[in-house]
Formats: structure tokens, C-alpha cells, sequence
């Protein structure tokens, strides 16, 4: 197994949201989130997946975490709710 850096993990898990391959993007991210669980790209990841899964709450929740940081620099991927 490769272990790849933080920053690839960032553009592996952006490019899977865009072309819509959630599977692929939570096996990116759910590891990556129990290493750095107050990550706030990683953090806004998951609110992505999650209203993805229609778990509403919870992708809130990660959300507004991942907004009080001020290292936050994450965007939208092209379609969000799509």
C-alpha cells in the first residue's frame, strides 16, 4: 500500500467528488479523517459525501467545523449537489 501525503489525498479525493465516484472519495477521505479528524479540508469533504447521503445533520455539523478554521481553502467541486 503507498501512502500518499496530505496534499494528494486533497486532489485525489476533489477529482473523484468531480467526476461523481463517491466510493472512491470516501475511501480517500475516511482514513485521511481518522489520522487528521480536525482537518478542515477534509472536514468539508465530508459534508460534501454526506449530503451526498442524504445525512443532513451530520454534513452540517462538518461543515460549520470545517468553516471556523481559518486554514479553510477548500471549494465546491463543479457540481455539488448533483
Amino acid at each position: 500500500m503507498v501512502e500518499l501525503g496530505l496534499e494528494q489525498v486533497y486532489a485525489q479525493i476533489e477529482d473523484a467528488l468531480n467526476r461523481k465516484e463517491m466510493v472512491v472519495a470516501e475511501n480517500l477521505l475516511f482514513p485521511a479523517l481518522d489520522q487528521f479528524p480536525q482537518d478542515p479540508q477534509l472536514l468539508f469533504y465530508a459534508s460534501h459525501i454526506l449530503v451526498q447521503r442524504e445525512k443532513y445533520k451530520l454534513a452540517e455539523l462538518c461543515c460549520r467545523e470545517s468553516l471556523r478554521s481559518e486554514e479553510h481553502t477548500s471549494e465546491l467541486p463543479e457540481t455539488p449537489c448533483n
